[in-house]
């Protein structure tokens, strides 16, 4: 129901319906938008605070904004069950990432004798 909620109020403050393609979303439309009071108790009573929408915003545009089917999937997942799914995604990233990074730190270990010798050598 809450999920409902905050797509419906996500389509009629950010969705424009004249203009389907022109969709982005960026960070100073998010907190325009928040400024305003009844939007912000409007968000807040489905569950989502103002600091989510615009972490969300920011976190998720990469220079243009957001598409609105974006930032809709962003926060129903945020609230959703897929919730303890994404952390435990992002622990097994940050795993393979920690990995990633041993390999590269031998690599240049054993790279580093060689890279002596053609100091010396200069």
């Amino acid at each position: 129901v809450m999920k409902t909620k905050l797509h419906q109020l996500l389509s009629k403050n950010f969705y424009d319906f004249d203009n389907p393609d022109h969709e982005l979303i960026t960070l100073q439309q998010a907190e325009e938008k928040l400024a305003d009071p009844d939007f912000r108790l409007q968000l807040q009573a489905t569950g989502f605070e103002d600091y989510e929408l615009s972490g969300l915003v920011a976190i998720l545009d990469e220079g243009e904004g957001v598409t609105f089917v974006e930032l809709v999937e962003a926060a129903m997942r945020i609230k959703g069950m897929a919730k303890g799914i994404d952390t435990v995604l992002i622990m097994h990233q940050q795993r393979q990432i920690i990995a990633s990074f041993r390999e590269l730190r031998l690599d240049f270990r054993s790279m580093l004798p060689q890279a002596e010798i053609a100091m010396r050598a200069l």
